[in-house]
């Protein structure tokens, strides 16, 4: 997976999966992330899809893991084309890391 300094814009709303299956908002903020090619698995399906990963995120205090997963599936004006995403995506790459 690559790793890159983002930022998530102000503006529009833009949630992940946390490793327990919860959907929470990512506030806007510099994250570090890391984007790439999971397998995900879905009623005993399992399919591959591209996401990015944004580390150190999820506001819950006793969540083991603080990242949470964005699926270019449910974002694909976000994450079209990403590192290279349009002025109007709600995700800004400000370098490769």
């Amino acid at each position: 997976m690559e790793a890159f300094l983002i930022r998530i814009k102000d503006g529009r709303t833009i949630a992940g999966y946390a490793r327990n299956h919860s959907h929470l908002t990512i506030s806007p903020g510099k994250y570090e992330a890391r984007w790439g090619e999971i397998t995900i698995r879905i009623d005993g399906a399992e399919r591959k899809e591209l996401a990015l990963t944004v580390m150190n995120v999820n506001p819950d205090s006793s969540a083991p893991d603080k990242s949470l997963t964005i699926m270019s599936s449910e974002y694909p004006y976000d994450l079209d084309g990403f590192p290279n995403t349009s002025r109007t995506s709600a995700i800004e790459v400000l370098e490769r890391l």
